[in-house]
């Protein structure tokens, strides 16, 4: 199955097709090889939250090695994880394109699993260049570090997985610069939206009184329209 594989690749397969928890580990197993990590040459392992990462043997596997695991929240992997921002697309494009070329030199015969790590071979070093790996740590924010690579309005999409929540009354603090914290245990954070305006404004305590009265009232409506509620009622 791994013939015409990149050198050192190890490969594991599953019926369902699906990340296990033993695949993780011979994963894990190959990764520490490779990068020769140990408690005193310590290594950042960054990765998906998918509960198959997270396992007893999987996570006492990386504490004996120094791999310190670092997971991604949900829904995010698509602007946080630096694969998914600058390797897979190109990856898709010529693997795709080392298929073609493999179906025409191969005329009426199907194409089966055992043929997948040679055009995955092909495609590997076009897509996994030195530019591209370095562009997704930058894109991401995770080097060089910065912590406002994002706009918190990127993830308004994501709430229609959200539950209600209590926002915490450091955060309101933080993000209104006084401590009247009997306001704060009282407002209600009923969606990703309602955060996303609240950090975005600076909001006095009257301001955010009318916020939460505009935002219980239009609950369901546009991003677009209820920033002009917002902002005028900022300006009055």
């Amino acid at each position: 199955m791994l013939v015409g594989a990149p050198p050192g690749t190890s490969g594991s397969a599953y019926p369902s097709g699906w990340m296990t928890c033993e695949n993780f580990v011979g994963y894990l197993k190959h990764f520490i090889k490779h990068s020769k990590c140990s408690i005193t040459q310590q290594v950042l392992l960054i990765i998906d939250n998918h509960e198959s990462h997270t396992s007893i043997e999987a996570l006492d596997l990386c504490k004996a090695n120094g791999v310190t695991l670092l997971t991604i929240p949900p829904h995010c992997s698509h602007e946080m994880q630096p694969l998914g921002v600058s390797i897979y697309g190109p990856l898709k494009k010529f693997y795709n394109d080392a298929c073609t070329s493999w179906m025409h030199s191969n005329a009426a015969i199907p194409m089966t699993i055992y043929n997948i790590a040679q055009c995955f071979g092909e495609a590997y070093p076009s897509a996994f260049t030195p530019r591209n790996i370095l562009s997704g740590f930058r894109a991401t924010g995770i080097w060089p570090f910065n912590r406002h690579v994002f706009d918190s309005d990127r993830y308004i999409a994501a709430d229609v997985t959200d539950r209600d929540c209590q926002l915490p009354a450091s955060d309101m603090v933080a993000a209104t610069g006084t401590t009247d914290g009997a306001l704060y245990s009282e407002f209600r954070c009923s969606s990703r939206l309602c955060r996303v305006f609240l950090f975005r404004y600076q909001l006095s305590r009257h301001d955010l009184r009318e916020f939460h009265n505009i935002f219980s009232k239009c609950n369901h409506t546009s991003s677009n329209e209820l920033q002009r509620r917002v902002s005028n009622t900022e300006c009055s």
